[in-house]
């Protein structure tokens, strides 16, 4: 899930390939334009989804993993709460919009927050 996703947008440019190759030619980078492609209108972040159903799909969980899983899983969970704030910034009312009505990382869950600010 978390592959197939980074590939729904632009893989590279998530990776800084993209940034580095416009860099390397003096060309100029063009501005992304906001989209949500299939998975991405189940929930905001299915790479993140699918890293954290990875970390807690195992048959058998010794405390080292349960302590990695839940370290990562917050780690995940901070990480959006920032990224988020750049979307924002980013593309303004339409990220704002695509925020009140997709849930962050649990599809077909989304708690009302009331009216969210630039």
């Amino acid at each position: 899930m978390a592959v197939v996703s980074s590939f729904l947008i632009d893989h590279f440019e998530l990776f800084g390939l993209k940034q580095a190759w416009h860099l390397f030619t003096k060309t100029e980078a063009h501005i992304t334009e906001f989209a949500t492609p299939s998975l991405y209108k189940l929930v905001r972040h299915p790479m993140m989804l699918g890293m954290i159903l990875a970390l807690w799909s195992t048959p058998l969980m010794n405390l080292g993993h349960l302590i990695l899983s839940a370290g990562m899983t917050s780690y995940i969970v901070i990480g959006t709460l920032y990224e988020e704030k750049d979307l924002v910034r980013t593309f303004g009312e339409k990220y704002l919009h695509y925020k009140r009505t997709i849930p962050m990382l649990l599809p077909f869950f989304k708690l009302n927050k009331g009216s969210e600010q630039i």
